[in-house]
């Protein structure tokens, strides 16, 4: 089993075997990594996107370089969050593709087959994105957005993704998103936090949200189909990142801050 794991100074792009807490292989970006994910419909890609805005696809069994680049059109801003959407029989959005986020918007990366992929822009508000995660199984992300001009707190808006096509046309149907709830945390965010969108452990069709809320230094958690605010899962400090799991059938929700991981169990 490999993990992914990316060194913003040394422009590194790392492999670390989980089994053995080694590094099986290595590859030099040029550029800074600010985010990396798997492909889910082929195990054998991974993605690193980097400081420049550039996207970098990497073939696990090719060692010597990238196998493909997706290049930004008109953006230099850094990737700051990588989610992949694996393909699905849905009616709405049965594509599979990456989700990519930077300071000034987002894109998602519709994979054709192969290396090949079509970009679609997604209408979000214009500056400030910090984050974009994905739920597979409802088709959705949540774009979180610093506190701004619009705002003055942290805002996560859940998104439906959605085809149109194109009347009187034979281009493809266009790939974008609508937002269909939001939710507002502190007046804080010096943190790139990635956030977490995933069902909930209740297994009755719900679905919830969980973002770090720098101003209170906790893990707030919320019924993404009314909005309700369900808990503050204090962390003692910012929380960095958030992560869902289930193991034997028990399942935990994981805040990683700077010195250490809190672990909740859902009771």
């Amino acid at each position: 089993m490999l993990a992914t794991h990316s060194f913003f100074c040394l422009s590194l792009f790392r492999f670390l075997s989980l089994l053995t807490n080694t590094v099986v292989q290595t590859y030099n970006t040029g550029r800074p990594v600010w985010s990396c994910c798997w492909c889910l419909d082929d195990p054998n890609y991974v993605y690193a996107g980097l400081s420049n805005g550039a996207i970098l696809v990497y073939d696990t069994r090719d060692t010597s370089t990238y196998v493909h680049e997706l290049t930004s059109l008109g953006s230099r801003c850094p990737v700051v969050s990588l989610s992949y959407l694996p393909r699905a029989a849905s009616a709405a959005f049965p594509y599979g593709g990456l989700i990519a986020g930077t300071l000034e918007g987002g894109c998602f990366w519709e994979m054709k087959g192969g290396i090949s992929y079509r970009p679609h822009h997604l209408p979000l508000e214009p500056g400030g994105c910090t984050d974009i995660q994905v739920d597979a199984s409802s088709r959705h992300c949540l774009v979180t957005y610093r506190p701004g001009k619009s705002s003055p707190n942290l805002r996560c808006v859940l998104m439906e993704l959605n085809r149109v096509v194109q009347q009187d046309s034979l281009d493809d149907p266009a790939c974008t998103c609508y937002p269909i709830q939001t939710f507002n945390a502190g007046s804080c965010c010096k943190l790139l936090t990635k956030n977490a969108l995933f069902e909930s452990p209740a297994k009755d069709g719900s679905m919830l949200v969980c973002a770090g809320d720098e101003a209170s230094n906790s893990a707030m958690v919320w019924d993404a189909g009314s909005g309700t605010l369900l808990q503050k899962l204090q962390a003692d400090q910012p929380v960095l990142d958030i992560c869902p799991m289930e193991i034997n059938q028990t399942h935990f929700l994981a805040a990683l801050t700077e010195k250490m991981v809190k672990v909740y169990k859902w009771e």
